[in-house]
């Protein structure tokens, strides 16, 4: 027994350095994951349908700002983070309609963007952003 204990503590002291280099290849991962998320729904976003919204514009960069415009050309400046199914807009500078902040909707990706869901305090609940071109 004695003579495999030096053996026990170097194969346990493998194992503890191989966790740890796993946590941290898996915590690079994510960030890699996140980076291209993120990248990958940056962009400019336009709203085609008819009505009050047309001409509104979502521009997501990937640093995590936002800009929502209107077709007057007044708009709102703040922090976004968009997941698989919610967009939170926070931190706004500026006035656009009734929209208050912070604001988060509920989202669905389509073809080309994505479609905002109804939630409470979401004055973009309903409308198509389309990716501009």
């Amino acid at each position: 027994r004695d003579e495999l204990q030096p053996q026990v503590d170097e194969l346990a002291q493998t194992i503890t350095e191989r966790g740890q280099e796993l946590t941290a290849l898996e915590q690079r991962i994510a960030a890699a994951v996140a980076t291209s998320d993120a990248a990958a729904s940056a962009g400019r976003y336009t709203v085609a349908g008819e009505g009050e919204a047309r001409g509104l514009t979502l521009t997501l960069d990937p640093a995590g700002k936002f800009t929502l415009a209107d077709r007057g050309n007044r708009s709102v400046n703040g922090d976004y983070v968009l997941t698989e199914n919610q967009l939170e807009l926070s931190n706004a500078q500026g006035a656009l309609g009734n929209a208050q902040f912070p604001m988060t909707c509920p989202v669905a990706a389509n073809d080309n963007g994505f479609t905002i869901g109804d939630a409470p305090g979401c004055v973009l609940s309903g409308l198509a952003f389309d990716r501009a071109p």
